[in-house]
């Protein structure tokens, strides 16, 4: 039987219905099935691009970050066949994400220069803004602000002369959480709500439950503690729908930071170190520094000082391969002045 478009068409459109019901294994299935009807089908270039990509989305989801690249690799390669460019570049863009996701930070930013390319090629401003935006969130972490402020001007230019009820939550979320790094709060705060009743209106739990993640970080940060609490207990809740344990660990870990600035100091040594055996093996890098570095806070709270510092050293190795240079140095001065008995600097 000659594969058709239709049937390729009929499996995407199962997935993305199997997506809406939280059903992630059978939707990624379809996505897989998508992808070969379509790659043996006349002129369905289009459709394979997309079913590999979307089914690299889902293994994100999953955890499953190296088969999540290759399936982003096969999108890629059928869209450069076709000289596709706008799928060359979400093809990029999408591995730049999967590896800051996973913490090869110098990797992702390479892949959002030739994402930029590609999309500047076709002068698709939309694509352009995602992508300056993903970087922009990578610059923040690397505390480059330099170019993270160069970032952000640029895609809020753009970001402001686009149809905003057309963005997608993903995007509006990471704009959201790099004007925090500016402390741009309130414009951040209402990012995240248009980022949340996208969600809403996709049925996109997932993506709902990073945007609440974003914005309980954002209340710790103002200290409001009691809705940073609610916001990372409901995301935990959620869990039980997903098997990446990355988003659990970062909902553990905003856990333990609340509990250690309310001084319930087993409460939050047990959460942060849940966190960091959710973190273990490269699973979420970003997330086990900052466990460690708050474990430290944690330690020192309770003046176990060298066990602080020994969880300080451990912060400042995860930092360093992350290329945070940044935070390991603030580590660094954590470690120095308590290690002497001085009062550390503040930040």
């Amino acid at each position: 039987m000659v594969a058709t478009q239709e049937a390729a068409t009929q499996a995407m459109q199962r997935a993305r219905a199997a997506i809406t019901h939280r059903r992630l294994d059978e939707a990624l299935t379809e996505f897989i099935v998508a992808a070969e009807i379509a790659a043996k089908a006349p002129r369905c270039e289009e459709t394979c691009s997309d079913a590999w990509r979307e089914a690299a989305e889902i293994r994100m989801r999953l955890g499953q970050w190296d088969r999540a690249v290759e399936d982003v690799v096969e999108s890629r390669d059928v869209a450069a066949d076709v000289g596709d460019e706008r799928r060359l570049a979400e093809a990029e863009n999408l591995l730049g994400v999967i590896e800051y996701e996973r913490g090869n930070w110098h990797e992702a930013s390479r892949r959002y220069g030739v994402a930029r390319e590609h999309a500047g090629t076709i002068g698709d401003e939309r694509l352009l803004v995602e992508i300056e935006t993903n970087e922009g969130l990578l610059w923040t972490a690397l505390g480059d602000r330099q170019r993270a402020t160069e970032s952000l001007d640029w895609a809020l230019s753009r970001f402001e002369e686009l149809d905003c009820e057309g963005c997608g939550p993903r995007l509006l979320s990471n704009m959201g959480t790099v004007l925090v790094g500016h402390g741009r709060t309130e414009e951040a705060d209402a990012l995240f709500d248009r980022a949340l009743d996208e969600c809403k209106r996709r049925l996109d739990l997932y993506l709902g439950a990073k945007v609440m993640m974003n914005r309980a970080r954002l209340a710790v940060g103002q200290g409001d503690l009691i809705r940073a609490h609610t916001l990372a207990t409901t995301v935990q809740s959620f869990c039980e729908w997903f098997t990446n344990s990355s988003l659990e660990a970062e909902a553990m870990f905003l856990l333990g930071s609340i509990a250690g600035r309310m001084e319930h100091w087993v409460e939050a040594e047990n959460s942060l170190k849940t966190a960091l055996e959710m973190c273990a093996d490269g699973r979420a890098p970003n997330c086990e520094a900052e466990a460690w570095a708050e474990l430290g806070e944690v330690l020192i709270g309770q003046d176990r000082n060298q066990e602080a510092l020994e969880a300080w050293r451990e912060a400042r190795r995860c930092y360093r391969s992350l290329g945070a240079n940044l935070e390991s140095l603030r580590m660094s001065d954590r470690e120095h002045f308590h290690g002497n008995g001085e009062n550390p600097p503040t930040f």
